[in-house]
């Protein structure tokens, strides 16, 4: 059994070795070890209030150190052992192998703690040590007085369940008086002995020193059936003692001990005393097993730890995803307002530059005096129609045409700006706007001059000029009439074709507008196309980037949920090796002394 026994510690050890605190198993491995091999033997005597516990206690121990008068009674648990002298500790911080703080005591002292005049008798625990159990009782085996377990006081009925928690063999004492069972011992019984096993059990019934042993008969027949049909415990040995003659007879030593106590002696030496090398065993594999339970608890909490979702991550992967979509209706925005942008400033143009010929053409009255005395001086008034508009188109450049397209490059910038600041930071991405007012200034005002020189070239205007007076001059033209009419009809005919010319410049420099409308539009259109071109590319590469971003982002999830899937399979897999050492000693772990 020792053999098994280390071999299991061992492949707990290796199991898992590396996956908790060292100290955590060294301190545990000792625990363990001395449960097994050393660790104190623990009898615990419990019961209800007055049971006659203390009696029991100081009748085995041939003593009478446990309080036991109607008034004073135990407080704490309070452990007696075999020992090479007598002697009285307190301790406290003490851990599951009885080991603690020891505080040494004399006897007033301890009695007196012993009836709960400490003050803290939840966090102590007395042991006294006798020189004349030695011949009794094996080395590292306590009989235990406990509290009763349905005392007034709560602390009290605390500390008697808590020892009842790590004890190895439990006598139950049972107040006979009441001729049964009562509830709160059925309730006891039920809820708290019957997952012990029947061999470390022993009923004692108590008071029945003035019973006929018929009425005692009775009695332990009452208690064997409610604690088998209420209390579900099988076969339950029960006994009856007269403790209070048994302690007065061990105390004077000369008469015999009463028959009854002396069976429940053979009986508790029987299952318990001469068993202690088992009791020992058994719970040095309980212990093992509990913290078989803990490795396991601490591998499985570590497995939850191992969190597939990497918030971090997932951000991220949604910071990008959501970049995406904002890139997309950034692109969706700006074609929509170009579209919608050049179909105003078609109309706009259409309208402004209209407006530019009018007052062109309305100087024709001018442009025709400058002809009097000039002959067919047509580069005379080209270039003053050409300086005229000239000098108006720049004035419509700057005053309106530059300003409505730095507007709309504006608000194209104020998208692209907007979106950049919401983006995620990616390395590699640009996020200055393509152009700028520099080139704006040059594209719109040289363009427009540019245009101007190609739209009235001097030879252009020459040519159109003579389409409208023809090839003689205006005086050659009106000759025949001057020898038929006179001054007065010739003033008149002159009048009437000065109208008719002036008509005809109105009509002609009113004609450029069309061509002069889809010169400009094309000129500012093609300007905002290659620049919102430039950013819509922008948008596609950082688009682009995103998405690699993504994937690798998505990539850096895949291969931590695979380190982590391998990781829980590690760990499971150390588990279920946990498991397999737990039910492969089943038997020994809910107890060897069968």
């Amino acid at each position: 059994m020792a053999f098994e026994f280390d071999d299991a510690c061992k492949a707990l050890e290796g199991l898992i070795e590396g996956e908790v605190d060292p100290g955590w198993w060294e301190s545990r491995s000792d625990i363990i070890q001395a449960e097994f091999y050393s660790g104190l033997v623990r009898i615990a005597v419990v019961g209800r209030f007055k049971a006659g516990k203390s009696t029991l206690v100081n009748a085995i121990i041939a003593e009478d150190l446990m309080p036991r008068d109607a008034t004073p009674t135990t407080a704490v648990a309070v452990e007696v052992l075999a020992g090479p002298e007598r002697q009285f500790i307190q301790l406290t911080n003490f851990n599951v192998v009885g080991e603690g703080d020891e505080q040494l005591l004399d006897e007033d002292e301890f009695r007196a703690r012993a009836r709960g005049e400490s003050g803290d008798e939840e966090l102590v625990l007395l042991r006294a040590s006798l020189p004349h159990l030695q011949s009794k009782l094996p080395d590292r085996v306590a009989i235990t007085d406990t509290p009763g377990v349905d005392s007034l006081e709560e602390m009290h009925s605390r500390i008697a369940y808590g020892y009842l928690t790590t004890c190895d063999a439990v006598v139950v004492a049972i107040d006979g008086e009441h001729g049964g069972l009562i509830e709160p011992e059925i309730r006891f019984a039920r809820d708290h002995l019957n997952k012990k096993t029947r061999e470390k059990l022993v009923f004692v019934v108590t008071k029945l020193d003035n019973k006929p042993e018929g009425d005692r008969v009775r009695v332990l027949e009452a208690v064997r059936s409610g604690l088998q049909i209420q209390a579900g415990i099988e076969n339950p040995p029960v006994i009856a003692v007269c403790a209070t003659d048994a302690l007065e007879a061990r105390l004077d030593g000369a008469d015999p001990e009463p028959s009854d106590f002396r069976g429940f002696m053979e009986l508790l030496d029987d299952r318990f005393i001469a068993n202690t090398a088992s009791l020992r065993a058994d719970r040095g594999w309980r212990t093992l097993a509990a913290t078989l339970a803990e490795a396991k608890s601490i591998l499985l909490a570590k497995s939850d730890g191992l969190n597939l979702n990497n918030p971090e991550l997932e951000e991220r992967i949604r910071g990008l995803l959501d970049g995406r979509v904002k890139l997309e209706r950034t692109r969706q925005s700006i074609e929509k307002k170009l579209d919608v942008e050049f179909s105003s400033l078609h109309a706009e143009l259409d309208t402004e530059i209209g407006c530019v010929l009018s007052r062109v053409a309305d100087k024709a009255p001018e442009y025709l005096r400058s002809l009097e005395g000039t002959g067919e001086d047509h580069d005379r008034v080209s270039n003053l129609i050409r300086k005229d508009l000239t000098h108006e188109i720049e004035g419509f450049s700057q005053e309106w045409l530059k300003p409505r397209v730095e507007d709309l490059l504006v608000s194209l910038s104020e998208d692209y700006r907007e979106l950049q600041t919401a983006l995620p930071e990616i390395p590699g991405i640009k996020t200055d706007l393509p152009g700028g007012g520099v080139l704006i200034d040059i594209v719109v005002e040289g363009g427009l001059i540019v245009l101007l020189n190609v739209l009235l070239p001097g030879e252009w205007l020459v040519a159109l000029l003579g389409r409208v007076i023809g090839s003689k001059s205006l005086d050659k033209l009106l000759e025949p009439i001057k020898k038929i009419l006179n001054n007065v009809l010739q003033g008149m005919l002159r009048h009437v074709m000065r109208t008719v010319l002036e008509n005809r410049i109105r009509e002609t420099v009113n004609s450029l507008k069309p061509e002069l409308v889809e010169s400009v539009y094309g000129n500012v259109e093609s300007l905002v196309r290659t620049l919102s071109t430039q950013v819509l590319a922008q948008i596609d590469e950082q688009s682009l980037e995103l998405t690699r971003a993504t994937q690798k982002a998505r990539d850096v999830k895949k291969e931590g949920v695979k380190k982590v899937d391998a990781e829980k399979r590690r760990l499971a897999s150390a588990i279920d090796k946990i498991e397999r050492i737990e039910m492969s000693h089943k038997t020994r772990l809910a107890g060897s002394i069968a």
